[in-house]
C-alpha cells in the first residue's frame, strides 16, 4: 500500500541536485503543472458549494493564487469539454459534443494546434498522467504531443463485484463502496505518484506536466479512511423544492430530465432517500481522496527545485447534479452541471500574478490563451475562442465583461453572464435566472415580459451559426442555424440519449 503521507520515491533525488539546475529553471520560461478533476462540481470548501467537504488542500491552492468563484465549462460532458479546453475551440467549431465522437473523426480539431503540442514545439517536455483527453492518444495527433506517455489512462476502477444498491437500482456507475484493498488500486495513486517522482527529479528542459484525476468520477469509491471522515447520518442533502420543473421548456424535459440515469421515484422514495446520502457521502469522500493526493502533488513541488518557477492550473472538466434539478448527473446547461473550480497560482518568482478571490465570470476554454500570455509563448491566430485570464491574475479585482458559454449538444447554449444565466435551446425554448438570489435555479423568468430586454441584451452572444455532431453532418462544413429546429428533429437522437451516459 502506498501510504498518505509517502511524498514519493524520486524525493531523495533533490539532494544530490545542484544550484544549476535550480538556476537553469529560473532564467527559462516557466514551467507548467496542469491538474484537472473528473466530474468536479463546486463542492469545494473554499467555493461554498458544499459546506461539509473536507478539501484542505484546495484550499491552500486557492489560497496561493486567483481563484475564479464564477468559473464554467465550456460543454457539461467530458469528452467535448477537454477537446474544448485543450484546443481552445467551441464544441459549435469542431462538432464534437459528446463522448462519441472522437477527435479523429473532427477534420476541424485535426488541423488544429493542441495545447500540449503548441507548449512541444515551443521547446517544452511534456508529460501526461492519467485522464486529460477523453480519447486515449494511441496514435496521431493526440499521441504526438506528449514526450512521455507511461502513466496515460489507467481507467475509471476499481469496480467492485458486491453490489451496495438499493433493488433495482444496480448499476456499476452509480454504486460506492468503502475500497479495503491497496490505494495502489486506484490509477489516480499510480498517476499522481508519476507525477511526484517527476517532480523529484533533474530537468534540464521547462516542462508541461498534466495530471488528469478520475475521481470524483463514478464509480463513487475512494480508500474506507475517506469515507470515514463523514458520517452518512450527519449528511445534508441538497435543497430542492417540489415542482421545480414546472417552469422548464419541455425540450429540456425530454432531453435532460427524461433520461436521467437514475429514476428519481427511487431516489425520492424512503428506501432510496438513504441511499441519497450514501451518494452524496461517497462523492464527498472521492472529493477528499483526490484533495489529498493534490496536496502530495503539491508538497513535492514545493520541496522541488522548481517551486518558484513553476505555474499551476487546477480545473475542473464539468460540473455535476446531486438531486438538483431532480437530476443526478451532468449533461446539461443547468449552473451545478456547468459550475467548476477554477485555480491559477503563478511561479513564485512571478510576482505579478497575485493572488485572491476573482469573481469575474471566466470558462475553460479561455485557459489557453491565458498560458500563452504566461508562458510567452507565439500567439496563434484564427483558432482559439477564449480569451486570456492575465489581466484577471494581475488583478484579481478587477472586471471584464465577456460573458461564458456553454454548450450542450448541437444548437443549445449557456450564456453565464453576471447574475444572469440564460439558456437557449434548438427549438427556440428558454430559461433565464437571477443565479445571485437564486442560486439553485429554482424560478424561471424567461417567460415574464419585465426581463425581455435582458434576454435580448444576453441573445446577442449566442453562436450564430454551428457544427451538427461530427458523426450526423451529411456534408463537409454544413451548418444549423438558431430556431430551424426541424433541421434537428431526428439527427441523432441515440446519440443524445447516450450522451447522459459516463
Amino acid at each position: 500500500m502506498i501510504s498518505k503521507n509517502v511524498i514519493g520515491c524520486g524525493m531523495g533525488v533533490l539532494l544530490s541536485m545542484g544550484a544549476g539546475t535550480a538556476k537553469a529553471q529560473k532564467d527559462s520560461k516557466p514551467n507548467v503543472l496542469y491538474i484537472i478533476m473528473d466530474d468536479m462540481c463546486d463542492w469545494a470548501h473554499y467555493l461554498g458549494g458544499n459546506i461539509q467537504v473536507k478539501t484542505p488542500n484546495l484550499d491552500r491552492l486557492a489560497a496561493r493564487g486567483v481563484y475564479f468563484s464564477n468559473a464554467y465549462t465550456a460543454v457539461p460532458l467530458c469528452n467535448p469539454s477537454r477537446t474544448a479546453m485543450m484546443s481552445g475551440m467551441q464544441p459549435s467549431v469542431t462538432g464534437i459534443y459528446n463522448n462519441q465522437q472522437p477527435i479523429s473523426g473532427s477534420s476541424v480539431a485535426n488541423n488544429s494546434l493542441f495545447m500540449p503540442q503548441h507548449f512541444k514545439n515551443n521547446g517544452y517536455y511534456t508529460l501526461i498522467a492519467g485522464k486529460i483527453f477523453h480519447t486515449k492518444p494511441s496514435s496521431g495527433i493526440l499521441q504526438n504531443m506528449w514526450d512521455d506517455m507511461s502513466n496515460i489512462d489507467g481507467g475509471y476502477g476499481p469496480f467492485f463485484k458486491t453490489p451496495n444498491l438499493p433493488q433495482n437500482l444496480q448499476g456499476k456507475w452509480q454504486d460506492y463502496q468503502e475500497w479495503e484493498g491497496p490505494d495502489a488500486d486506484f490509477p489516480d495513486v499510480r498517476n499522481s505518484q508519476k507525477v511526484i517522482d517527476f517532480l523529484g527529479q533533474k530537468h534540464d528542459k521547462p516542462f508541461f506536466v498534466a495530471m488528469g484525476f478520475y475521481r470524483p468520477h463514478t464509480p463513487w469509491t475512494a480508500p474506507k479512511r475517506y469515507f470515514d471522515e463523514y458520517d452518512v447520518n450527519a449528511i445534508k442533502l441538497p435543497v430542492t423544492i417540489p415542482d421545480d420543473l414546472n417552469d422548464i421548456p419541455a425540450y429540456a424535459i425530454d432531453h435532460f430530465i427524461g433520461q436521467n440515469q437514475i429514476n428519481k421515484q427511487k431516489i425520492l422514495s424512503s428506501t432510496g432517500k438513504k441511499y441519497w446520502q450514501q451518494m452524496v457521502r461517497a462523492y464527498l469522500a472521492c472529493v477528499s481522496f483526490a484533495d489529498d493526493r493534490i496536496g502530495m502533488i503539491l508538497d513535492a513541488l514545493d520541496k522541488s527545485p522548481y517551486s518558484k518557477n513553476t505555474l499551476i492550473v487546477l480545473v475542473g472538466d464539468n460540473g455535476y447534479h446531486h438531486g438538483e434539478k431532480e437530476r443526478w448527473g451532468k449533461s446539461a446547461l443547468w449552473r451545478e452541471a456547468c459550475h467548476v473550480p477554477l485555480i491559477i497560482a503563478g511561479p513564485k518568482d512571478d510576482k505579478r500574478i497575485k493572488s485572491g478571490k476573482c469573481e469575474s465570470v471566466v470558462n475553460s476554454i479561455d485557459l489557453y490563451p491565458t498560458l500563452i500570455d504566461a508562458c510567452n509563448l507565439p500567439k496563434i491566430n484564427n483558432q482559439l475562442a477564449g480569451s486570456s485570464l492575465m489581466s484577471l491574475l494581475l488583478d484579481p479585482g478587477s472586471k471584464r465583461d465577456k460573458p461564458s458559454i456553454t454548450t450542450f449538444l448541437p444548437g443549445n447554449f449557456g450564456v453565464h453572464s453576471g447574475k444572469w444565466n440564460y439558456i437557449h435551446y434548438v427549438d427556440g425554448s428558454q430559461e433565464l435566472y437571477d443565479v445571485s438570489g437564486d442560486e439553485n435555479e429554482f424560478v424561471n423568468l424567461a417567460g415574464k415580459p419585465k426581463y425581455k430586454s435582458t434576454i435580448d441584451s444576453l441573445s446577442i452572444f449566442l453562436p450564430k451559426t454551428w457544427l451538427p455532431g461530427i458523426d450526423e453532418a451529411t456534408e463537409k462544413n454544413k451548418r444549423y442555424h438558431p430556431g430551424n429546429a426541424n433541421q434537428l428533429k431526428n439527427a441523432g437522437k441515440k446519440k443524445r440519449k447516450r450522451a447522459n451516459s459516463a
